[in-house]
């Protein structure tokens, strides 16, 4: 006997922006970045793979970047012309190439986690980031968040390696939760 069980379908009861809103009215000005990792910043881990340099780590992670977003065309030049400026490894061999792109309209923040075995001897670390052109009030103060993090870390070793031992975003968000934006 063949009975069809009935589907009853509901549609959202609250949408995700109403959700959202009510939960910035409740925190107030605390801006917490695990609250708004969905609309205005996004968090990756990518696990860097073989012995590679700099340049084909940041390749690697733009290429993973724009599977996932609509990066502009010439990102990649312009970061090798910023990095022919200034390089963008810092102290405590950390890696943070940062950029800016017209095409993306929230934070992109990136930990390229280098196995142990692979590690390149200019640096330990990838930290990248890309924000767009124009940032919102609450992106701003999530990237001087941000910022704060990435150069506690470019000064701490501790810190840095904690971060190598993170193997989840969900571990990287709790650490500038924790360690990094308070």
């Amino acid at each position: 006997m063949d009975t069809e069980v009935p589907v009853i379908k509901i549609d959202r009861l609250v949408s995700p922006d109403d959700l959202a809103q009510k939960i910035y009215a409740v925190e107030k000005d605390q801006y917490n970045i695990k609250y708004l990792t969905n609309e205005n910043i996004s968090y990756h881990l990518v696990n860097l793979k073989g012995q590679m340099g700099y340049f084909d780590y940041v390749e690697e992670i733009m290429s993973y970047l724009s599977r996932r977003y609509r990066l502009s065309e010439d990102i990649l030049d312009r970061f090798v012309e910023k990095e022919e400026r200034h390089t963008m490894i810092y102290e405590n061999k950390v890696a943070f190439p940062h950029l800016t792109d017209p095409n993306i309209n929230k934070l992109v923040f990136v930990l390229g986690n280098i196995t142990m075995a692979n590690r390149n001897d200019a640096f330990s670390l990838m930290l990248f980031l890309v924000t767009p052109e124009q940032i919102s009030e609450q992106q701003e103060r999530i990237l001087m968040q941000v910022y704060d993090f990435v150069f506690k870390v470019i000064n701490d070793t501790s810190l840095i390696d904690d971060l190598k031992k993170v193997d989840d975003v969900q571990g990287l968000i709790e650490m500038l939760e924790k360690r990094g934006t308070k």
